[in-house]
């Protein structure tokens, strides 16, 4: 069953990759960790209130699951609301609400499979 609740999350950092892209990533508390466990091909489901308009944005993890971090990867797109807002506005320290990994756009990994 998928969970469609969101869940406020603490960006920890803001990376800037290139001129305009930057990676979020986010502090997940102990509680969470469960809920925010995912599998490589999933995204994250962001929602933001922007002059008094709700939007969504699904954006794919570019963290590895073996890793610590939750993070998204977020390209600057011309015109884009969103992702202009994040590239633009958005700093370590703001709350997002984020809703758990989502997508079967992915493959079971198995150690047995190993090439």
């Amino acid at each position: 069953m998928t969970d469609n609740q969101f869940y406020p999350l603490t960006v920890k950092t803001v990376t800037p990759e290139t001129h305009d892209t930057v990676t979020l990533a986010f502090h997940l508390p102990p509680s969470l960790k469960e809920t925010f466990a995912y599998q490589q091909g999933q995204y994250l489901t962001l929602k933001f209130d922007l002059n008094g308009k709700e939007e969504r944005r699904a954006y794919s993890m570019s963290s590895s699951p073996l890793e610590d971090d939750l993070a998204v990867t977020v390209k600057k797109v011309k015109n884009g609301k969103v992702s202009t807002y994040i590239h633009d506005q958005l700093t370590a320290g703001a709350t997002i609400d984020v809703m758990p990994p989502q997508g079967r756009f992915f493959t079971p990994l198995s150690p047995e499979a190993k090439k």
